[in-house]
């Protein structure tokens, strides 16, 4: 069953990434792939400093530094999820409604790389280290075909001409013609 090997290249991807610094990119991109979207970050926070350990394409070295220097500061969702509780899944919206992410100053950061819907959680990693992951999707992934080409549907809480979508769980869903991903929902090309 190709999911089953997916998913079986994927953890050993996470078990080998700490092993070997440079292999956070391809793990970060092996977990986006396994969304179907462009997206993924995974960093560690201690002490108020944060270190990106892999991220996508999508964000470039000088937004990585911006990130570890400044925005990671401004991040209203990892500041969220830890205020949470550690352990768990979140969905963006949980931590932040998107219409007021939108006048955040974070949202700029957002802007420069390309993310705006986001599923992450965290981890306590030691004592003093909490490990964070987001699998994220462009701001009109939900309505347009930016991810893997495939044509979302969402039903929604609030939709306005300015894409301040915010899918319910489990209420995004691909269209007839596309595979769905056995762990997300997400569809797959």
């Amino acid at each position: 069953m190709k999911e089953l090997e997916d998913f079986g290249r994927l953890l050993n991807a996470v078990y080998d990434a700490p092993l070997d610094n440079g292999r956070w990119p391809i793990l970060s991109r092996q977990i986006a792939d396994t969304f179907g979207t462009h997206s993924c970050a995974l960093q560690v926070r201690t002490n108020g400093n944060t270190v990106v350990l892999g991220c996508t394409e999508n964000f470039t070295p000088s937004l990585v530094r911006d990130y570890q220097n400044y925005y990671h500061r401004t991040d209203d969702r990892a500041t969220g999820a830890i205020a949470r509780g550690l352990n768990r899944a979140y969905v963006g919206t949980e931590l932040i409604d998107n219409d007021l992410l939108t006048r955040t100053e974070h949202f700029d950061f957002l802007g420069k790389a390309d993310i705006f819907f986001v599923v992450g959680g965290g981890v306590a990693v030691s004592t003093h280290e909490i490990g964070l992951i987001g699998v994220q999707a462009g701001r009109n992934a939900a309505n347009s075909t930016t991810m893997t080409g495939a044509r979302w549907h969402c039903c929604c809480r609030t939709c306005s001409a300015r894409s301040s979508c915010v899918p319910r769980s489990g209420a995004i869903r691909s269209s007839a013609t596309w595979r769905k991903s056995p762990w997300t929902g997400w569809p797959l090309q």
